[in-house]
């Protein structure tokens, strides 16, 4: 296991609680949170992972993360948004925990960590602004309009792009920093990645082509599939591959369908960190066609196993890719993504030497600019200086 983030003369630790709000196996920001969780100093922080919930959600796939991590997991199940049984356990479970901080991750968690103040003034409260779903439904549009309300009343927002980080600024949040997210290079890196069960399906002489995340509206995983069509007209021996779940899993299985993908698209719902590994390791390119985005942590995965990245060029990934550098940077204006992304998959796939120096200025780029131990380092030092002020 890696080494945790190096002690401080502190006697007592900080106690920090991360606040989310998550079902399944949750998305970007949880992995952030227990990775922080696995590779933070317990002599510094005592770290608490607080999760709000639904009655019937499955939080299977949290669990799971929080026992690798070895992160201690509390659940407060609520109905609805606005569910004042969920304040008042979690205003309870923060003083019988005697927790310092409040770290809040997203809209529901960001309302609570608003009004806790009110109950519990001893807390410092903060959030990380990790980024807003396009407004494609009201109730969307209501969440970020009430986050955006909600960053005034936060001790320090953390903004993991730049986009989000003046987002913060013009909503009138007190202190903003930008922070991004940041992987652990010394656990994402080529070629240690041994063959994995769930690969088995990926024929070994094509050339794979790769998503990895949530397949959700805002992911446009559709567009991946699209593209897909377009680039095996060309290049019969190339496949692709969906690794996650998520709502649009069947829309996409039927759309490759229609489109007579046949082998060439391979859907392997969610895999755990070892099989995404693996998965990297055998692809040429990384394609994320989102609509919107944070800082997303498959790119920097990516990047870390030397995979060059083709990407639209939404919220923090310019933040990532360097164009022409790192990979592909493509512009959300465009009248016809899907072909867009097809021609760039096309143009890097023709071109090895390329691909490989793409590759190697990734992983060079995540060591110098995007360490997760860096980042925990700056968390705790954050933590520790919001417990002196209180």
């Amino acid at each position: 296991m890696p080494p945790r983030a190096s002690p401080s003369p502190a006697s007592t630790p900080v106690t920090v609680a991360h606040l989310r709000s998550a079902s399944g196996s949750g998305g970007g920001p949880d992995k952030t949170i227990f990775a922080e969780a696995s590779l933070i100093d317990p002599a510094r922080v005592r770290l608490l992972c607080i999760y709000l919930r639904k009655p019937d959600d499955s939080l299977d796939g949290i669990r799971h993360r929080a026992r690798d991590a070895g992160a201690s997991l509390l659940e407060i199940p609520g109905r609805s948004l606005f569910d004042c049984t969920q304040f008042q356990a979690l205003r309870h479970l923060l003083q019988r925990e005697r927790v310092d901080v409040l770290h809040c991750h997203e809209p529901k968690g960001d309302l609570l960590g608003a009004l806790m103040p009110l109950a519990a003034s001893r807390v410092r409260i903060i959030t990380t602004l990790h980024g807003w779903t396009a407004p494609r439904s009201r109730k969307s549009a209501l969440f970020a309009r009430l986050d955006r309300l909600c960053l005034r009343r936060f001790e320090q927002v953390l903004a993991v792009s730049r986009p989000l980080e003046h987002a913060a600024r013009q909503a009138g949040a007190r202190s903003v920093q930008y922070l991004p997210n940041g992987v652990d290079t010394l656990r994402w890196q080529p070629g240690q990645a041994a063959t994995h069960p769930a690969l088995a399906m990926l024929a070994p002489s094509w050339r794979w082509v790769g998503y990895v995340g949530r397949l959700s509206d805002e992911k446009a995983p559709e567009r991946f599939v699209q593209m897909a069509a377009r680039v095996v007209r060309a290049m019969p021996d190339a496949g692709f591959v969906l690794a996650g779940d998520g709502p649009c899993l069947d829309a996409c299985r039927r759309l490759a369908g229609e489109l007579g993908l046949g082998d060439h698209v391979v859907l392997t719902g969610r895999l755990e960190e070892t099989a995404i590994r693996c998965l990297l390791d055998r692809l040429t390119l990384l394609v994320n066609p989102s609509r919107t985005e944070g800082l997303p942590n498959n790119v920097l995965e990516a990047m870390a196993m030397a995979v060059p990245v083709v990407a639209t060029a939404v919220g923090g990934v310019p933040d990532l890719v360097q164009d022409g550098t790192t990979g592909v940077l493509i512009p959300p204006t465009q009248d016809d993504i899907p072909d867009a992304l097809a021609r760039a998959v096309l143009s890097l796939m023709r071109d090895p030497d390329l691909l490989r120096r793409m590759g190697q200025a990734g992983r060079a780029r995540v060591e110098r600019e995007f360490s997760f131990h860096a980042r925990v380092e700056t968390m705790t030092a954050l933590y520790e200086t919001l417990t002196r002020r209180a």
